[in-house]
């Protein structure tokens, strides 16, 4: 909460306070019309934490909380490239694997306000266990954070390969960027790691098209 709070101070000190009409912020599975953080697998011990009425009495300044995949979505489809498509799917893959869903020109948010979870799907049955309880989700397999996982998991069990010199042979700086930075160097298992993220990253888009048969796919 104190990262939060530091960083809206720093933002806040760049523009006057008249000229601040809100403060936005996104995190996890959304209560938007209550202001609640519901549950966020990325933040530890986060249930059910009233995020907007903090913010608003610690600033005295609106604030709005919604899903930073979803609201990625609803801002391309305003403003961006794809704001004349009605149908389309806004993905993204860094740390984990979020989604949008624009469907007949409207924000599709589901019945709760937590539909676009797309990096939860199941991809693998018998794949990890993810932060939000479930096994295999598509982000456990195709994210950043996979990436980096599974060049750990496979350097502990010996496997040869430069990205432990890349990190000073400190194998807990290991990184989704190192892994792609080994890879541009010609390592074998750096290549065959992304070879593996790009398999799973397209089972995910693949499932993506058949189910929602959307004019454009935005990753």
């Amino acid at each position: 909460m104190n990262a939060i709070f530091a960083s809206i101070e720093e933002l806040m000190s760049q523009v006057k306070l008249s000229q601040l009409s809100g403060i936005g912020i996104a995190a996890g599975l959304i209560d938007s019309d209550n202001g609640k953080v519901i549950f966020s697998p990325s933040l530890s011990g986060w249930h059910e934490v009233p995020l907007r009425d903090i913010v608003e009495q610690r600033f005295g300044v609106p604030t709005y909380l919604g899903n930073d995949a979803t609201l990625a979505a609803l801002g391309e489809w305003c403003f961006g490239l794809e704001k004349k498509v009605t149908n389309f799917i806004y993905i993204t893959v860094s740390t984990g694997i979020g989604g949008g869903i624009i469907a007949n020109g409207e924000l599709y948010d589901g019945a709760c306000g937590f539909a676009g979870e797309l990096g939860h799907m199941t991809i693998d049955v018998n794949g990890p266990r993810c932060n939000c309880g479930n096994v295999g989700c598509w982000e456990t397999l195709a994210s950043g954070t996979a990436l980096a996982r599974e060049a750990l998991r496979q350097i502990k069990e010996g496997a040869d390969t430069s990205i432990t010199e890349l990190v000073g042979r400190d194998i807990n700086k290991i990184t989704a960027k190192v892994v792609f930075l080994a890879a541009q160097q010609g390592d074998r298992l750096a290549k065959e790691l992304i070879s593996r993220l790009g398999y799973y990253l397209g089972v995910g888009l693949a499932n993506l098209v058949n189910i929602f048969d959307s004019e454009r796919s935005y990753l």
